[in-house]
């Protein structure tokens, strides 16, 4: 599979549906933890703020490196970044196979959220650089829809969890997210962009994002947007539980692309870049 583009087309539908399966892959085990919650709390006599740890940790990890890592894509390689980084998730699998106890569970989860970071975004990056228009808005749309059914769908591994055992669903989930990545090496585009060798970009530098009033507005919105969510992602989580599925996680994927479409469709209020 050729993995050539034009700056105008884009990559070809098939890198795209390649990619997007390569990330839901990759994320498999984002929510096991959640879906199988009350069986760590028996299996290993956790209070409710070491539960409440163990199933923050991992937005906790993302939450830390989101920032640095993305940033980074600016100096290195998207698709070097994206394969480290999924490559990091796998092993962040199998490592919670083999623990025991609380404190490791909670480094390995750790490790999963730093791995989400590095492959959410730069992944998109990669997938849309030099992309303009309404092609770019499909791509994302896409993208980012498999990102949360990879995570919903990492819900139903709790009914492996059930049958087989929460550490056959980490191996499971490692298996597949190692699958990912192979798929990802294979199709992502290995084009270099030869300004990030002329021109590094500082790695933490965030006074044009301050100075830039249009991405201050959408990263306040975005976050309070997120808040909201957050709340009703909670009970969610407890139908969750239930159902081990995640009924709102499919529902917010059901909205992503036609929302996405629908804004690529009406006009917009033109925007600056963000480093400008």
């Amino acid at each position: 599979m050729t993995s050539a583009r034009s700056a105008r087309t884009g990559p070809s539908a098939a890198i795209v549906a390649a990619v997007c399966g390569a990330e839901i892959l990759s994320v498999l085990g984002y929510s096991i933890i959640p879906a199988l919650l009350p069986q760590f709390i028996g299996d290993w006599s956790l209070t409710n703020t070491q539960a409440g740890w163990l199933a923050g940790m991992v937005s906790a990890g993302y939450m830390l490196a989101v920032v640095p890592l993305v940033s980074l894509t600016d100096r290195q390689p998207t698709r070097r970044i994206y394969l480290a980084s999924s490559t990091l998730g796998a092993l962040s699998n199998f490592g919670m196979a083999l623990s025991d106890s609380l404190l490791p569970a909670l480094g390995f989860r750790a490790v999963a959220g730093i791995a989400m970071a590095g492959l959410y975004m730069p992944g998109l990056q990669d997938l849309t650089h030099g992309v303009d228009g309404a092609v770019r808005a499909r791509i994302a749309a896409w993208y980012t829809s498999s990102f949360t059914i990879g995570a919903s769908l990492s819900f139903l591994f709790g009914r492996v969890g059930t049958l087989l055992g929460w550490r056959s669903a980490f191996v499971l989930a490692g298996i597949l997210s190692a699958a990912g990545v192979f798929i990802a090496w294979a199709v992502m585009p290995r084009t270099e962009d030869a300004s990030k060798a002329r021109e590094p970009q500082p790695l933490l530098e965030f006074r044009p994002v301050l100075a830039n009033r249009d991405a201050l507005v959408l990263i306040v919105g975005y976050a309070g947007g997120n808040l909201g969510f957050r709340r009703i992602a909670a009970v969610d989580c407890c139908l969750s539980h239930l159902l081990c599925s995640g009924p709102g996680s499919y529902s917010r994927a059901s909205l992503e692309h036609p929302g996405r479409r629908c804004a690529d469709q009406f006009p917009r209020r033109p925007r600056r870049p963000y480093w400008q």
